[in-house]
């Protein structure tokens, strides 16, 4: 990850536990740059996925991520996990593009939720609902605290790593 940052102005905040944590809280300009490696990203969603389905009786085996960024600002997204619900083989497939627009808010369109082995299909068509009302939906990229600074521009690649690029500035 790398910052840079004009006429920056750094705050001491709290985070959700009462650590101090120093925020960016103004600039005149600057730019974010992050690169994280795709296997990275599905070893902290299984970590995440086992650790949060556990409870529930969930064996998760496996995550695999596939991210195609078709421009530098528009990713489709592939995600599959395979679990065992009691003993039971249960897959699900996740699938989504996601589009970011001048204004630097993200529309997520095409979701879809596919189960595949013995359970992934009633797996599947159990979270559908919930997964897919968020269809279409339009949120904000990002915000930056105290609302003072503003996204400007965004760029994404995608190889082994997702790549990101960000100008920033108030």
């Amino acid at each position: 990850m790398g910052l840079t940052a004009n006429d920056a102005t750094m705050a001491l905040e709290r985070d959700k536990t009462g650590r101090p944590v120093m925020m960016l809280e103004d600039a005149r300009s600057g730019r974010l740059s992050f690169v994280v490696k795709i296997s990275d990203v599905e070893n902290l969603m299984l970590a995440d996925a086992q650790e949060g389905l556990g409870h529930f009786g969930v064996d998760v085996d496996d995550i695999w991520l596939n991210v195609v960024a078709e421009t530098p600002r528009q990713v489709s997204v592939t995600l599959h996990i395979a679990m065992e619900i009691a003993l039971v083989p249960a897959g699900i497939t996740f699938k989504a593009h996601i589009a970011v627009d001048n204004a630097m808010n993200a529309k997520v369109t095409n979701m879809t939720l596919e189960g595949d082995d013995v359970l992934g299909p009633l797996v599947a068509d159990f979270m559908r609902p919930k997964i897919v009302q968020h269809n279409n939906e339009t949120r904000p990229l990002v915000a930056f605290p105290m609302g003072k600074i503003k996204l400007h521009d965004i760029s994404m690649k995608v190889d082994d790593s997702l790549r990101l690029e960000a100008a920033f500035g108030d």
